[in-house]
């Protein structure tokens, strides 16, 4: 699968991806779109990574260090889709958002994943 074939994929799907984040690529130094994830959703990291968060941001490199030793060292991806809105049209005002973890940057798994999770939300 192609860069065309994911775009036109996603776009067919009416698919976002607001957020992308290699895990492997924060070993060093944490990037403030990994902070704010970590911060602020720590419910979905804890899903997503299995371990919750420290409370404060100062510990965020430890966690992140003790994650890596586990093998978590994949790709945190924030999906969007519009959502209903006035008339019942849909609308990319008010949107539908998600994370999700994959391991491996397969696209075929990832457009697949973010399929299905955009239709169950729209149905």
């Amino acid at each position: 699968m192609n860069r065309q074939d994911i775009t036109s994929l996603l776009w067919d799907s009416n698919i976002r991806i607001d957020n992308l984040i290699w895990l492997a690529a924060n070993s060093s130094d944490i990037c403030s779109e990994l902070e704010e994830f970590l911060e602020f959703d720590s419910e979905e990291a804890k899903r997503l990574l299995g371990v919750e968060p420290p409370e404060s941001t100062r510990d965020f490199e430890e966690y992140l260090s003790d994650r890596y030793n586990e093998g978590k060292v994949g790709y945190l991806v924030k999906a969007a889709t519009p959502s209903k809105g006035e008339h019942n049209t849909y609308t990319w005002g008010r949107c539908n958002l998600k994370w999700f973890y994959f391991e491996t940057w397969d696209e075929a798994a990832v457009t697949s994943a973010l399929s299905e999770w955009a239709e169950k939300v729209r149905a």
